[in-house]
């Protein structure tokens, strides 16, 4: 500092900051030291918004999570402060099992960061759950159900009766299709075996890339079903442009079946590979897997032998029909199993 007052370095300019100017010695804070003193206040409400937006990018957030609640009730949070929070609701994400950060998580870190402790009070015993445990579905209180642990029982609660005959479908566009193209390719434009052939084996390598766009999908929606709904609805419009326009075009065609086979490939990833995990738990992922798995080869066995039929006595006009409707009903049998799939879901957790 006297080297900066005798002007030895006259282009140098200290800036120093500290979080509490009470803590500086009278030496420092007197005249001809620091000559301004800017504060900079705590984050207002629009800048705690941002500032959760920014530590919340790359993070997965429950869909319902109202941040802009989590900004109004962190009033006097400094930026570091809402990034331990952010981190705290992350790790009680990560305690619980569960894939998303959801409201309980933040309100829980909440807890723990202003009054050094969890929200969660001492379990209920099984006789008290019985008489008190209520939990809201969609703003309306309902008895708590209790999770069945026979199979049949199990499907039925969590909806997967349902998303079976839904994988059933999958599994006819996955690979019942993607048998018959060689054929398809080769009946309606009068192309040689060969070509037909190469043409079948180019839907694998475009398939590919439905995977990754699945997982991009359930990014943004932060729910399996929705993903699996737009998907089977990706699927039907290209079945639809198929059965319109397929027979005229096999540019046409070639699209619409490699798109409808990579969205087959996400349907897979969500059926077969994520939702049995939740069940993870209850210690039937193997059975899960293996149940639906079976339904997907058995549907795809039998439908196989349905389009031989109908191509041999009525052409291809009416098994691209068919598979588009398949498809659409697959679209709102998924609807239909949300509910119960996400009913289920909050049961397990």
């Amino acid at each position: 500092m006297k080297a900066i007052n005798d002007n030895v370095c006259d282009d140098v300019m200290v800036v120093a900051t500290i979080n509490d100017k009470g803590m500086l010695s009278a030496a420092l804070t007197r005249s001809g030291r620091f000559d301004k003193t800017i504060n900079v206040p705590l984050p207002d409400l629009e800048d705690r918004k941002a500032i959760i937006d920014l530590y919340c990018r790359g993070k997965e957030i429950a869909k319902k999570v109202d941040l802009k609640a989590i900004a109004k009730i962190t009033a006097g949070f400094s930026g570091a402060d809402i990034e331990c929070l952010v981190n705290e609701a992350g790790l009680c994400s990560v305690l619980a099992e569960r894939r998303y950060i959801n409201q309980d998580d933040f309100d829980d870190a909440i807890n723990k960061i202003i009054f050094k402790s969890s929200k969660k009070s001492k379990p209920l015993e099984d006789k008290d759950k019985d008489i008190v445990a209520v939990h809201e579905d969609d703003g309306e209180e309902v008895p708590h159900e209790e999770i069945p642990t026979n199979l049949w029982q199990l499907l039925c609660v969590s909806g997967l009766t349902i998303l079976a005959l839904v994988g059933g479908v999958q599994g006819v566009l996955k690979d019942c299709m993607s048998t018959w193209v060689p054929t398809f390719i080769e009946d309606m434009f009068n192309m040689g075996s060969v070509i037909s052939i190469l043409t079948g084996a180019f839907l694998p390598i475009f398939g590919f890339f439905g995977p990754i766009f699945t997982n991009k999908l359930m990014m943004k929606t932060r729910d399996e079903l929705s993903s699996l709904f737009i998907l089977f609805l990706i699927s039907s419009g290209c079945l639809a442009m198929l059965a319109l326009f397929g027979r005229f075009s096999i540019a046409i065609s070639i699209v619409a079946l490699a798109l409808t086979y990579a969205c087959s490939l996400g349907q897979n990833m969500i059926l077969i590979g994520t939702l049995p995990m939740y069940f993870s738990k209850l210690g039937k992922v193997s059975t899960i897997t293996g149940t639906m798995n079976a339904l997907c080869y058995v549907t795809t066995a039998a439908v196989s032998w349905i389009v031989g039929v109908l191509v041999d006595r009525t052409g291809w006009t009416i098994v691209m029909a068919g598979w588009f409707v398949l498809s659409a009903l697959a679209a709102v049998g998924t609807l239909f199993a949300k509910r119960r799939w996400n009913k289920f879901r909050r049961n397990l957790f």
